[in-house]
């Protein structure tokens, strides 16, 4: 456990050193994108290329991040793999189907009606999937509440075993009646399964329906030890502590992902500003110099080259920009979850939350700079 501890350690360490290293490529990145927007106004460069460069060096960069990160943070999932679901595994199950549609559907009506801008539709038709995250959210939650609760349970249970000797289900049986908080319904089930019988299959179900990946491995190694004749009372004592130790290490590791998640979020809004500030600003030169379509030969002259901002549609140019911002949401939101360890569907709520920064910003910044600096 000692080693494990280091090594799990160790892992955070280097996650928190890549933090600090995306951090700085993506103000980096900021940059490059200013002036990818701005050099086709001084150069000869087209601006099409320009963009789409810019496109390419951020999913570059976000999958080498997601890549790196997969890679180096500890394979410790928060909830088990198990074909036995508990009720709340369930019920995401079955709500992945309705919300998809739901999804979907919004977004072919909007795309025929076109209520709003094409982000503010794709944003709108996202929301629903807001549901999936928030009940992935609920069930680490009380998973999480059922690992708090587990090493006081598994100590209890190798100490009385010790001290009564024989078969454990009266163990379990007495202890069914205290209060284990969200664990509590999950004993009485073990024992009601024990007293038919199977003891293999009723410690399977139960740590199937408790959801948690821990949870599932450390009842294994104490079924395992207390029927091979082992000291009930020390295995117990040994497994709760080590099951402490790795919920101490879980604490820090979520730590470590808010710290992340902050990041990300500020990164978000840092990025769509001052990419859409100059947007805006290319938009308004851009209508300074070729007003109702024809060079305006008073601006042109001034300007060192053949501007040729006009080479794609402004309109086009804000989607491109907005549908990068929508695959650097997407991403941020993979990598917060890999970092904590939880149900991937909670990436679905920051993602959503994530696209409408982004889309907020794509609608208001334009608006804003048209406000404070008509030109």
């Amino acid at each position: 456990m000692n080693e494990y501890e280091r090594m799990y350690k160790r892992s955070l360490y280097y996650i928190e050193a890549a933090n600090n290293m995306y951090l700085n490529m993506i103000i980096t990145l900021a940059f490059v994108a200013a002036f990818a927007l701005i050099f086709p106004m001084l150069t000869e460069m087209n601006i099409n290329s320009a963009i789409y460069g810019m496109i390419f060096l951020f999913l570059m960069v976000d999958i080498a991040m997601l890549l790196f990160i997969r890679r180096i943070t500890p394979k410790d999932d928060l909830l088990h793999n198990l074909k036995i679901k508990s009720k709340d595994m369930l019920m995401l199950d079955k709500a992945l189907l309705p919300v998809v549609l739901l999804s979907f559907l919004i977004f072919m009506v909007l795309l025929f009606t076109r209520p709003f801008s094409t982000p503010v539709n794709i944003a709108i038709s996202q929301t629903p999937l807001l549901i999936l995250g928030v009940l992935a959210g609920r069930l680490e939650a009380r998973v999480m509440r059922k690992d708090d609760n587990f090493p006081t349970f598994i100590r209890t249970v190798g100490a009385s075993a010790g001290v009564r000797g024989g078969s454990l289900t009266p163990v379990i049986g007495a202890l069914r009646l205290h209060n284990y908080g969200a664990l509590t319904e999950d004993i009485k089930a073990l024992y009601r399964r024990l007293t038919l019988g199977d003891v293999n299959r009723s410690w399977r179900f139960f740590a199937g329906e408790t959801g948690s990946n821990l949870i599932d491995k450390f009842s294994r190694i104490f079924i395992e030890s207390a029927y091979s004749g082992g000291d009930t009372a020390e295995i117990g004592e040994t497994l709760g502590n080590s099951f402490a130790r790795m919920i101490a290490l879980r604490k820090f590791r979520r730590q470590l992902a808010s710290s992340l998640k902050g990041m990300l979020y500020s990164a978000m809004v840092g990025i769509s500003i001052s990419i859409f500030i100059i947007v805006a600003l290319v938009d308004s030169l851009g209508r300074g110099l070729f007003g109702g379509g024809s060079i305006s030969l008073e601006g042109i002259e001034f300007m060192p080259v053949k501007f040729t901002a006009v080479q794609l549609e402004m309109s086009t140019i804000v989607v491109l920009v907005w549908v990068l911002l929508l695959l650097h949401a997407a991403i941020s939101a993979v990598i917060i979850k890999i970092v904590d360890g939880g149900h991937m569907y909670n990436s679905l709520v920051h993602y959503v939350t994530m696209l409408w920064i982004g889309t907020g910003i794509t609608v208001l910044v334009p608006r804003l700079f048209e406000q404070v600096i008509p030109l």
